[in-house]
């Protein structure tokens, strides 16, 4: 009898530490397809809210009576401006995702007014410029300005917990400086603008582990560059012809596993690509490429090439 008053006991002490809203952990992961769903709800459980596609020209104020609201999706949509939204009450918004809809402005004001915001998603919009008052985004962390008419960046931007940044498809003609200045940054995608020099500078990104920087008009890529972290490399759609040592860099990246080199005007594998010694997949889609030298076939930790239209997989331990 004493043996299961203990266990009595230490069962009613295990229910006292369940708190009276367990209920949070089981409605943490549903997410809101509708508002009118979010409002029936308890609205300080609404943590996912997903109104993408519902043609909204508005943002409806109601999404601000969530106060623990993580996620907010608002794609595909009509919003061209955040004019008079204060976001300051959404003290738990991490993410908010505003890609294809009408912005032609940044909505600085309103998003800054998230205190913890950290993922920003506005791409596919007319967004045409950046300026300093990005720096008021201060925990941000990943940023999408993918498919805008970006052309003008501000010298001064400082977005120092910066992990990922996604500039693809703007008019930028140069890197822009806010990206050097990024010593967290891991993932930086720069693909379909008129970059035409890739600086020594880029060895200021330490931790940059993923760089897409195809269909660029590059003509030169410094040979100091050493980017030791590299694990992904896209140079797709760049004249590799005309400039063989601009592959160079890439002997300094012993960790790089993936690198792209489709529609790059190649006759012959790149001598720098022997090198890698990590090496796991590689693609020459698209180019005069036809048979593969067998230095790349003794390459062991290579499993998968694209050459011509066609993958090969696991040759890596043929002689």
């Amino acid at each position: 009898m004493h043996c299961s008053g203990s266990f009595l006991l230490i069962f009613i002490l295990i229910l006292a530490r369940v708190p009276a809203n367990s209920q949070y952990d089981n409605n943490k992961s549903k997410v809101f397809t509708s508002l009118e769903e979010a409002l029936d709800a308890d609205k300080t459980r609404v943590y996912f809210l997903d109104l993408k596609q519902q043609e909204l020209k508005y943002f409806p104020k109601e999404i601000l009576s969530f106060e623990h609201l993580i996620h907010l999706n608002l794609a595909h949509n009509q919003l061209s401006n955040l004019h008079g939204i204060d976001l300051s009450g959404l003290k738990d918004l991490e993410e908010i995702i505003l890609y294809d809809n009408e912005f032609k402005v940044f909505p600085y004001d309103a998003l800054d007014s998230a205190p913890n915001l950290q993922i920003i998603d506005l791409g596919q919009n007319e967004i045409s410029e950046l300026g300093t008052a990005l720096n008021s985004l201060r925990f941000l962390e990943k940023l999408d300005l993918s498919n805008n008419r970006i052309l003008t960046i501000a010298k001064d931007i400082k977005l120092p917990y910066l992990r990922t940044i996604t500039l693809e498809r703007n008019y930028l003609s140069a890197i822009p400086d806010f990206v050097f200045e990024s010593s967290k940054l891991t993932s930086l995608n720069l693909f379909g603008n008129t970059i035409s020099s890739i600086p020594a500078t880029m060895n200021q990104l330490s931790k940059l582990e993923i760089l897409n920087i195809g269909d660029n008009p590059i003509t030169f890529i410094s040979e100091d560059i050493k980017l030791r972290r590299l694990e992904k490399l896209i140079l797709d759609w760049i004249d590799l012809s005309a400039n063989n040592s601009a592959l160079q860099f890439i002997e300094s990246s012993t960790l790089l596993k993936s690198l792209s080199l489709e529609h790059c005007n190649l006759e012959a594998v790149p001598k720098p690509v022997f090198t890698l010694k990590r090496l796991q997949e590689l693609s020459l889609l698209h180019n005069e490429i036809y048979s593969l030298p067998k230095a790349l076939r003794q390459q062991k930790r290579l499993k998968k090439v694209w050459i011509g239209g066609t993958m090969i997989e696991d040759f890596g331990t043929e002689n």
